[in-house]
């Protein structure tokens, strides 16, 4: 339920409140001049085999009765808009815990201000992404190196995070798209991000020719993370972005375009 909804129905019960008020107070502040005044010969209250008194007696009753259902509704009413939001508050809450990862690019220089057990890499195929200690990716590494970041934007510790599936297609400006294939991905080094923190994403062995190379692409990519947060419960996360780079040089830093999350649930 959203917020301008909820103002409308505020104001609905408040309205109806009003008039009902109003139908309630009126009667009551007339009824003695009214009965008084039908209180003479040839009269329905005169002819009434009831006092006066006794039915000023029955309709403070009845109006008492009508005063204390209202308020049991309103209450009613008050109540089931507290439990809603304490729900809304609650899922609140638990998103806060639902591990969630952001993807960014890098520049160069960062990469040296992380530890090689704090890189995340992947590797396609039988290619593998040599870091130094010193924390430089050697130029002999099989196929193009991606350069990337994660972040644990959620406000829970990732226990342990799985790249499950990784799409990958070239895109031109003329509308053009190529699919990159491989056959098998190999995980290596860090299994976990702790809360809000960043860790470098590599993605190694990606086998790139001139000839696709022609009109310098965007990279595109679709990634499947599965996650487990401290509680032990898995979820599946799914992004899609894309990298605009010069694609110049086999280590590539690309910039992250277009970045959207296409679906957070539980596995």
């Amino acid at each position: 339920m959203n917020k301008p909804y909820i103002n409308k129905a505020y104001m609905k019960w408040w309205i109806a409140m009003l008039v009902f008020t109003i139908a309630l107070v009126v009667p009551c502040a007339l009824m003695p001049q009214i009965l008084d005044y039908y209180d003479r010969p040839g009269s329905w209250v005169y002819n009434s085999p009831f006092h006066k008194d006794d039915l000023l007696n029955f309709y403070a009753a009845f109006f008492t009765f009508l005063g204390t259902v209202l308020l049991g509704v309103g209450a009613v009413f008050l109540s089931q808009q507290a439990n809603d939001m304490n729900k809304r508050l609650i899922k609140i809450e638990e998103n806060n815990y639902i591990p969630t990862i952001d993807i960014n690019g890098m520049a160069p220089e960062e990469l040296k201000e992380f530890l090689p057990k704090d890189v995340f890499a992947i590797n396609l195929d039988d290619s593998f992404t040599d870091i130094t200690d010193s924390m430089e990716l050697s130029p002999e590494t099989d196929g193009d190196v991606l350069v990337l970041t994660m972040t644990n934007v959620s406000r829970t510790d990732i226990i342990n995070i799985e790249l499950f599936k990784l799409g990958l297609k070239l895109k031109y400006d003329d509308g053009r798209s190529q699919p990159i294939t491989y056959e098998t991905l190999t995980i290596s080094l860090n299994n976990k991000v702790p809360y809000q923190s960043t860790i470098p994403f590599l993605i190694g062995g990606i086998r790139l020719t001139d000839e696709m190379l022609q009109g310098n692409p965007m990279l595109s990519l679709t990634v499947e993370f599965h996650s487990t947060n401290f509680l032990g419960e898995v979820y599946v996360q799914k992004i899609k972005f894309d990298l605009i780079s010069l694609w110049d040089r086999q280590i590539n830093f690309p910039a992250v375009e277009n970045k959207r999350n296409i679906m957070v649930y539980s596995y």
